[in-house]
Protein backbone atom coordinates (compact mmCIF):
# COMPACT_ATOMS: atom_id res chain seq x y z
CA UNK A 1 0.00 0.00 0.00
CA UNK A 2 2.83 2.41 0.85
CA UNK A 3 4.51 1.90 -2.53
CA UNK A 4 1.21 2.58 -4.28
CA UNK A 5 0.91 5.90 -2.41
CA UNK A 6 4.51 6.78 -3.31
CA UNK A 7 3.79 6.06 -6.96
CA UNK A 8 0.73 8.30 -6.88
CA UNK A 9 2.02 11.13 -4.69
CA UNK A 10 5.81 10.93 -4.44
CA UNK A 11 8.21 10.04 -1.65
CA UNK A 12 7.42 11.75 1.67
CA UNK A 13 10.11 13.37 3.78
CA UNK A 14 8.84 11.66 6.96
CA UNK A 15 6.29 9.02 7.91
CA UNK A 16 4.58 9.24 11.29
CA UNK A 17 3.38 6.05 12.97
CA UNK A 18 2.40 5.24 16.50
CA UNK A 19 4.85 3.44 18.72
CA UNK A 20 3.04 0.11 18.48
CA UNK A 21 5.05 -2.98 17.64
CA UNK A 22 3.20 -3.68 14.36
CA UNK A 23 4.76 -0.69 12.56
CA UNK A 24 7.61 0.12 14.90
CA UNK A 25 9.23 -2.82 16.69
CA UNK A 26 12.27 -0.67 17.59
CA UNK A 27 11.29 -0.69 21.26
CA UNK A 28 12.07 -4.42 21.11
CA UNK A 29 15.45 -3.74 19.50
CA UNK A 30 14.31 -4.66 15.99
CA UNK A 31 13.86 -2.82 12.72
CA UNK A 32 10.61 -3.68 10.99
CA UNK A 33 10.29 -4.22 7.26
CA UNK A 34 8.46 -0.92 6.80
CA UNK A 35 11.18 1.05 8.63
CA UNK A 36 13.91 -0.60 6.56
CA UNK A 37 11.96 0.14 3.37
CA UNK A 38 11.40 3.77 4.39
CA UNK A 39 15.08 4.26 5.17
CA UNK A 40 16.07 2.81 1.79
CA UNK A 41 13.88 5.46 0.13
CA UNK A 42 15.40 8.25 2.22
CA UNK A 43 12.25 8.69 4.30
CA UNK A 44 12.64 9.52 7.98
CA UNK A 45 10.42 7.23 10.07
CA UNK A 46 9.13 9.08 13.14
CA UNK A 47 6.89 7.89 15.94
CA UNK A 48 4.64 9.48 18.49
CA UNK A 49 5.45 9.20 22.16
CA UNK A 50 4.10 6.06 23.82
CA UNK A 51 0.74 6.61 25.53
CA UNK A 52 0.39 10.10 24.00
CA UNK A 53 -2.39 9.66 21.43
CA UNK A 54 -2.60 13.40 20.72
CA UNK A 55 0.37 13.06 18.35
CA UNK A 56 -1.73 10.92 16.04
CA UNK A 57 -4.86 12.99 16.67
CA UNK A 58 -5.40 13.95 13.03
CA UNK A 59 -5.13 10.32 11.94
CA UNK A 60 -7.45 9.18 14.71
CA UNK A 61 -9.98 11.88 13.81
CA UNK A 62 -9.82 10.88 10.14
CA UNK A 63 -10.48 7.24 11.03
CA UNK A 64 -13.40 8.28 13.22
CA UNK A 65 -14.89 10.25 10.31
CA UNK A 66 -14.34 7.34 7.91
CA UNK A 67 -15.93 4.83 10.28
CA UNK A 68 -18.95 7.10 10.84
CA UNK A 69 -19.38 7.32 7.07
CA UNK A 70 -19.07 3.55 6.65
CA UNK A 71 -21.57 2.93 9.46
CA UNK A 72 -24.18 4.82 7.40
CA UNK A 73 -23.53 2.69 4.30
CA UNK A 74 -25.07 -0.71 3.56
CA UNK A 75 -22.87 -3.44 5.02
CA UNK A 76 -20.31 -4.43 2.39
CA UNK A 77 -20.62 -8.05 1.32
CA UNK A 78 -17.05 -8.37 0.03
CA UNK A 79 -13.73 -6.48 -0.02
CA UNK A 80 -14.43 -4.94 -3.44
CA UNK A 81 -17.68 -3.42 -2.21
CA UNK A 82 -15.97 -2.10 0.92
CA UNK A 83 -13.20 -0.60 -1.23
CA UNK A 84 -15.82 1.14 -3.39
CA UNK A 85 -17.35 2.66 -0.24
CA UNK A 86 -13.93 3.82 1.00
CA UNK A 87 -13.15 5.29 -2.45
CA UNK A 88 -16.47 7.19 -2.42
CA UNK A 89 -15.65 8.54 1.04
CA UNK A 90 -12.19 9.57 -0.15
CA UNK A 91 -13.68 11.55 -3.06
CA UNK A 92 -16.16 13.33 -0.77
CA UNK A 93 -13.58 13.96 1.96
CA UNK A 94 -10.95 15.42 -0.36
CA UNK A 95 -12.89 17.09 -3.17
CA UNK A 96 -16.34 18.13 -1.92
CA UNK A 97 -16.08 18.83 1.80
CA UNK A 98 -14.68 22.20 2.88
CA UNK A 99 -12.15 21.80 5.69
CA UNK A 100 -12.53 24.05 8.71
CA UNK A 101 -8.77 23.96 9.39
CA UNK A 102 -7.81 25.34 5.96
CA UNK A 103 -7.79 29.07 5.13
CA UNK A 104 -10.97 30.00 3.32
CA UNK A 105 -12.51 26.63 4.23
CA UNK A 106 -11.36 25.17 0.91
CA UNK A 107 -11.31 21.46 0.15
CA UNK A 108 -8.13 19.48 0.81
CA UNK A 109 -7.65 18.97 -2.94
CA UNK A 110 -7.81 22.73 -3.55
CA UNK A 111 -5.23 23.34 -0.81
CA UNK A 112 -2.99 20.56 -2.17
CA UNK A 113 -3.05 21.95 -5.69
CA UNK A 114 -2.22 25.45 -4.40
CA UNK A 115 0.67 24.31 -2.18
CA UNK A 116 4.28 24.69 -3.23
CA UNK A 117 5.81 21.26 -3.75
CA UNK A 118 9.27 20.39 -2.48
CA UNK A 119 11.77 18.00 -3.98
CA UNK A 120 11.53 14.47 -2.60
CA UNK A 121 14.47 13.34 -0.48
CA UNK A 122 17.07 11.18 -2.15
CA UNK A 123 17.99 7.84 -0.60
CA UNK A 124 21.06 8.08 1.60
CA UNK A 125 24.12 6.75 -0.22
CA UNK A 126 26.20 5.80 2.82
CA UNK A 127 23.43 4.49 5.04
CA UNK A 128 24.67 1.86 7.51
CA UNK A 129 23.34 -1.65 6.85
CA UNK A 130 20.30 -2.76 8.79
CA UNK A 131 20.99 -4.95 11.83
CA UNK A 132 20.65 -8.70 11.44
CA UNK A 133 17.52 -8.73 13.62
CA UNK A 134 14.77 -7.45 11.38
CA UNK A 135 11.24 -8.18 12.45
CA UNK A 136 9.47 -9.95 9.58
CA UNK A 137 6.13 -8.62 10.78
CA UNK A 138 2.86 -10.52 10.78
CA UNK A 139 2.65 -10.82 6.98
CA UNK A 140 5.21 -11.13 4.21
CA UNK A 141 5.70 -7.98 2.14
CA UNK A 142 3.95 -7.86 -1.23
CA UNK A 143 6.26 -7.77 -4.23
CA UNK A 144 7.25 -4.23 -5.31
CA UNK A 145 4.52 -2.43 -7.26
CA UNK A 146 2.04 -5.24 -6.72
CA UNK A 147 -1.63 -4.32 -6.77
CA UNK A 148 -2.90 -3.83 -3.26
CA UNK A 149 -6.13 -2.58 -1.78
CA UNK A 150 -5.41 1.02 -0.68
CA UNK A 151 -6.92 2.53 2.44
CA UNK A 152 -9.14 -0.43 3.26
CA UNK A 153 -9.56 -0.49 7.03
CA UNK A 154 -8.89 -3.82 8.66
CA UNK A 155 -11.69 -3.42 11.18
CA UNK A 156 -14.33 -1.03 12.42
CA UNK A 157 -13.20 -1.05 16.04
Amino acid sequence: MFDKAVTAHGVPQRLLSDSGSALNPSRRGLLGQLVVHLMALGVEPITGKPYKPTTQGKNERFHQTLFRYLDKQPLATDPAQLQAQVDAFDRIYNTQRPHQGLPGRVTPLTAWRAATKTEAPAPAVNRPPAPASIDPGPHPSPPPHSPTCPTTPSSRS
